[in-house]
């Protein structure tokens, strides 16, 4: 309480210190910088926050005003702002800043672009890149989005994955400073630390000079130790070792610092080498000898991880070069696995599965709409608990514009069915769960989850056009559940087990009515075998009969609107991914409508 106290008086006074200047001086961002060159860091952080009132006021913020913020507030491990530099960061992030501010905002796209380049997947990293080259303010909106998006726990009060990220960001500044190359003005650890956070293991040739002296009396490892140790003491190098980047990894993922063989820079800059052939001079390469530079490494570190000894086994074989080591290093698929930037809440958060369907219907009066059911099931929790479903809703540039809250009968399933207006296809919509303790009002959160849902066109209220609502997959309700609880005639999910059936959901607007009062429309269904584009048998004559099923049926309806519940004989199908199509069409107007889906069916004995 004290320290609160405290803060609320240097709030207050800070506030009145500052109220002359700032009526005098229209840039708050140039006045902070001046006090934290002076050593005043706490008041330049009172000066960022007394200007970024002050704009706010007018209905603006300032870009340079929020890094600044946020990256001296994380620097100095000020946790009582976090909560205010994550806000003040994403409201400045805004098309009208760019077009005032484009350096400031571009750089910090920069400073995110390592967080997206993944081994194989180029496409987001081309369009952020592309943005960046046509200097589009586009590029603030990306950025907003993406922390948005990246934060593991979007009910509380700062976006803790952007404070986590800046907080690695300031650890790496301060401890990564061999050279300033990187967008973090780090060598190339600091640009790996910010991505994945500290490894499991990290090892430096400071701490293996020697072997064990019991290995070095090994006449048969002697001379790993000559070739290493004894040539090779002035050259440094460190290794970090990731044992639990994510769910089911089997191989760590390893990533080596040093400088590159030949390089005629003079200092060591701890680069990133894909193979500690990359790093030994060309002279003490083994180039096949068992006593070769690489090879002895790989040898001094097997102790540490498997993947050290595999690689040195491998070398040591005469019948096998050490390009093989280079090769196998330089294509890991460990790292290929590897997700691209991790986070520490990952693993203090315990998880909530949530099944979510997401459809737009028409509503009695003609007026689109968004459905959401969320049905959540936490891991692993066996005393009593409550849920809390929130549907975050935001426009297209990110601004919250909505936040629907409920807390389902656990008994019921812990099933959540909100409706609302759609009237705007740029709308994002995040459905989070939360799990807690007994009783509710401790407010303690033991379990958290997530679903991103698909911004969506609404559908077309022109009663001259048919319209279809989006289609729900699932199997039939248990008889365990109360079928009253589900706005639909089926349990909503993506997997369905061997032998048994399909169901799909479906309504139908806008039908065309006959002479006899009765609307005529005819369904036609067809599921194939899900197959990756551009492989042969994409080719309809390589498709085998077994991977299709293909049905067509007339359907009568005394309104204008009809609604079915199909059943799909799938038992003949193996267990695999498939894609279904719907064709509907009106028999009257003779108008057609689509809309297709996925499912998977799997093994009945993988059924729990």
């Amino acid at each position: 309480m004290k320290s609160i106290r405290k803060t609320i008086i240097a709030l207050i006074f800070l506030s009145l210190f500052t109220q002359g200047f700032t009526q005098n001086s229209k840039d708050h961002y140039e006045r902070g910088m001046k006090l934290l060159e002076a050593g005043k860091a706490p008041m330049a952080l009172f000066a960022w926050i007394n200007g970024r009132n002050q704009l706010a006021k007018e209905g603006k913020s300032d870009p340079r005003l929020a890094i600044a913020f946020i990256e001296n507030a994380t620097k100095f491990i000020r946790e009582n702002y976090y909560p205010l530099a994550a806000k003040m960061y994403l409201e400045s992030m805004t098309r009208e800043n760019f077009r005032q501010y484009p350096k400031t905002i571009i750089a910090e796209a920069e400073r995110i672009l390592p967080l997206l380049m993944e081994y194989n997947k180029k496409d987001l990293v081309d369009e952020w890149k592309t943005l960046i080259q046509n200097m589009d303010p586009e590029l603030a909106i990306k950025i907003k989005g993406y922390w948005i998006e990246a934060d593991r726990t979007p009910f509380a009060e700062n976006n803790e994955r952007l404070i986590e990220h800046w907080e690695r960001i300031a650890y790496a500044r301060e401890n990564f400073t061999r050279k300033t190359d990187t967008v973090y003005g780090t060598d190339d650890r600091g640009l790996y630390w910010v991505k994945l956070g500290k490894p499991d293991v990290m090892t430096s040739s400071f701490e293996n000079k020697a072997l064990d002296a019991e290995t070095i009396d090994d006449p048969v490892h002697k001379g790993y130790h000559g070739a290493v140790v004894g040539s090779m003491d002035a050259i440094e190098f460190e290794v970090w070792v990731y044992k639990n980047l994510y769910p089911g990894q089997k191989e760590s993922v390893v990533h080596i610092f040093g400088e590159a063989a030949g390089a005629t820079n003079g200092a060591f800059s701890f680069r990133h080498l894909e193979s500690f052939e990359d790093f030994v001079p060309t002279n003490k390469i083994s180039g096949g000898s068992p006593f070769g530079g690489e090879v002895g490494l790989y040898f001094r570190l097997s102790r540490l991880d498997p993947w050290f000894y595999d690689r040195f086994t491998e070398a040591s074989d005469p019948y096998m070069r050490s390009t093989t080591i280079k090769e196998r290093d330089h294509h890991d698929p460990a790292k290929y696995d590897a997700p691209l930037e991790v986070s520490e809440l990952d693993k203090s958060i315990r998880p909530v599965n949530i099944i979510t369907a997401q459809t737009r219907i028409l509503n009695e009066d003609n007026l689109p709409q968004m459905s959401i059911l969320a049905i959540s099931s936490p891991v692993n929790i066996f005393s009593e608990y409550s849920v809390q479903h929130i549907l975050k809703i935001h426009d297209g540039d990110y601004n919250e514009i909505e936040q629907i809250e409920q807390y389902p009968d656990v008994h019921l399933d812990n099933l959540s069915f909100i409706t609302f207006d759609h009237v705007d296809s740029t709308n994002k919509y995040l459905i989070v769960s939360r799990a807690f303790e007994e009783p509710v009002d401790s407010v303690k959160t033991i379990h958290t989850g997530r679903a991103a849902l698909k911004e969506k066109t609404p559908l077309n209220p022109d009663p001259e056009k048919l319209e279809l609502s989006d289609l729900i997959t699932g199997i039939e309700i248990p008889e365990e559940i109360n079928k009253e609880h589900f706005p639909y005639p089926i349990l909503p999910a993506e997997n369905i087990y061997a032998g048994e059936p399909l169901k799909v959901y479906l309504e139908i607007y806008h039908l065309f009515m006959g002479p006899e009062g009765k609307a005529q429309y005819e369904i036609k269904y067809q599921i194939d075998k899900w197959r990756p584009e551009g492989w042969l048998y994409d080719v309809p004559e390589y498709r085998k009969r077994e991977d299709r099923i293909a049905r067509t049926a007339v359907y009568e309806s005394m309104t204008r609107t009809a609604k079915e519940a199909i059943e799909f004989d799938v038992t003949s199908l193996k267990a695999g991914r498939y894609v279904f199509t719907i064709d509907v069409r009106d028999m009257l107007s003779g108008q057609g409508k689509s809309r297709s889906g996925e499912f998977e069916i799997r093994k009945m004995e993988e059924k729990k």
